[in-house]
């Protein structure tokens, strides 16, 4: 019998025990080519936003490569096992373990590179579905199509080419490493020896449970206002709080669940029943010898959950989005163009309230107010321009003189300026300086992104108002100091009221874009 002819009918021989190890690559395939097509689809520069929405995508197919990486090493582990008397049947006959390691290489990349093609083609069909879904998720008004990438193609290979690479490695070694005696013996061998409990492993229970209760710990104060934490500070707290909860989750399956088991035997007195005795020697063994399985189980879940999740906040905060884009339904910059699409309202028999508020921009320094280190900060903080109004306009705030008020922010700049309870906020004019007290944020927005341009703004006592509007400096003025609001009355005019605004020829710089909630 040739070589060929061996490898052939070992092939066929093996075919169920394939079904496992396909499932693995098909599966990784796809999901990778599927998601490193959305990095370079023409259409994500929009989703994502910004380089940093993208960089955060290119981030998530690393941390995807881990993954993927671990799964079928671990499922390359079961199936070379699984042919461990095949193999010492092949040594048993004379073959050298070269010989035996050419075979299953050959096997191998018959094996490997077709589930690669199927699982890339089957990411490919399924890649139209996750950019219409994340579309949808960012609000994205775009066009989802079948989109392949040669970029994508290639990364694919080199990842699971390097994969496939660390495999062979696992299986020579696996080869080299074995007699022919442990080889027919290594189906029935338990990966653990059940002994009594030891010191060691107590010891490693424990520090398993110390370390995701102080994952879970630093996690619940990773965004404290209380504590100062910069950007960097930010990303090696989420670096620690996935190291420790996965290596603790690892330990807890190794050690913990042992000794949690022995802990219920003691308090029992020994004095258990046939069911009990069954369920907590099998709970044992099997979570113990299966530890490193259960964690990727455990970590890919906690994965896919957090995704959802996020999708979900990401869907549930488009709201707060809108609001801090348009405070109101319908926002414009001039007078003009209010009052025509005020009459268009008017003739379509739909009501809607109306609000002016006159609008400064004015340099502050908030040093003493922020706890974060101002180095790390991507603007000057002692020069920060912003939107500045009397507390006459926004209804139920009271402001007195000398007091300041911010208003409006999103939770990644309140996590970025990290502000304090209290302190002393210092108004530039064009020729003098005085300071305000801050004493806090009003977390409703009262001016659309147009005037704040992604930071809060301040509302003032009148008086403080009309001050810093004798003294304000031209050159830093919007074109537009007069935001005008537009709320309707019935929620259910509001597409009717969007269709007219969107015929109305008003220009980018004249009319805010409607916020539709």
């Amino acid at each position: 019998m040739s070589i060929n002819q061996l490898i052939f009918r070992s092939f066929q021989k093996n075919v169920k025990s394939y079904y496992l190890y396909v499932f693995a690559l098909v599966f990784s395939a796809a999901l990778y080519f599927a998601f490193v097509t959305l990095q370079y689809d023409p259409l994500m520069a929009e989703a994502s936003g910004s380089t940093r929405g993208l960089a955060a995508i290119r981030a998530a197919s690393v941390l995807l490569i881990v993954i993927v990486t671990v799964f079928l090493l671990y499922a390359n582990n079961l199936f070379i096992k699984r042919r461990s008397k095949e193999i010492g049947l092949f040594q048993l006959i004379g073959m050298t373990k070269n010989r035996i390691f050419k075979i299953l290489t050959a096997e191998n990349v018959i094996l490997y590179f077709g589930s690669l093609f199927i699982g890339t083609f089957i990411g490919f069909a399924f890649s139209k579905l996750i950019a219409m879904t994340l579309f949808k998720i960012t609000g994205v008004d775009a066009v989802a199509s079948l989109y392949f990438s040669d970029e994508a193609f290639i990364q694919t290979l080199l990842v699971f080419g390097s994969i496939y690479i660390l495999i062979m490695l696992m299986n020579y070694l696996f080869i080299r490493n074995q007699s022919i005696l442990s080889l027919f013996h290594i189906t029935s061998k338990t990966e653990s020896r059940v002994s009594k409990i030891s010191i060691i492993e107590i010891l490693i229970g424990i520090f398993g449970i110390l370390l995701i209760l102080t994952g879970y710990y630093v996690s619940a104060r990773l965004f404290d206002g209380g504590d100062s934490m910069s950007v960097n500070h930010l990303f090696l707290a989420m670096i620690f709080i996935l190291a420790s909860v996965i290596f603790g989750t690892y330990f807890f399956y190794k050690g913990s669940v042992r000794f949690i088991t022995n802990l219920i035997r003691k308090n029992k007195g020994g004095y258990l029943n046939i069911n009990q005795v069954m369920s907590l020697s099998s709970i044992m063994f099997r979570m113990r010898s299966n530890a490193m399985l259960l964690t990727i189980i455990t970590t890919v879940s906690a994965l896919a959950i957090g995704l959802l999740s996020l999708n979900y906040i990401s869907y549930y905060s488009a709201e707060r989005n809108a609001e801090n884009m348009a405070p109101t339904d319908f926002a414009f910059v001039t007078s003009e163009d209010a009052v025509a699409f005020g009459e268009v309202l008017k003739e379509s028999g739909i009501s809607y309230s109306e609000q002016r508020i006159e609008v400064l921009r004015v340099e502050i320094d908030i040093k003493e107010i922020t706890n974060n280190d101002i180095e790390n900060l991507q603007f000057d903080v002692g020069k920060m321009r912003v939107a500045v109004i009397s507390d006459l306009y926004v209804e139920g705030i009271d402001v007195s003189q000398g007091e300041t008020l911010f208003s409006g922010y999103s939770d990644a700049l309140l996590t970025l300026l990290n502000l304090k309870d209290s302190g002393t906020v210092t108004f530039h004019g064009l020729t003098a300086a005085f300071n305000q007290e801050y004493v806090g944020i009003y977390n409703d927005s009262v001016l659309p992104l147009y005037f704040t341009g992604g930071l809060p703004a301040v509302i003032v006592n009148e008086t403080t108002f009309t001050m810093l509007a004798n003294d304000m400096d031209p050159d830093i003025q919007l074109n537009s100091s007069l935001y005008i609001g537009f709320t309707l009355a019935d929620r259910e005019t509001v597409e009717a009221a969007d269709t007219l605004f969107q015929s109305m020829p008003f220009s980018q710089d004249e009319a805010i874009t409607p916020n539709t909630r």
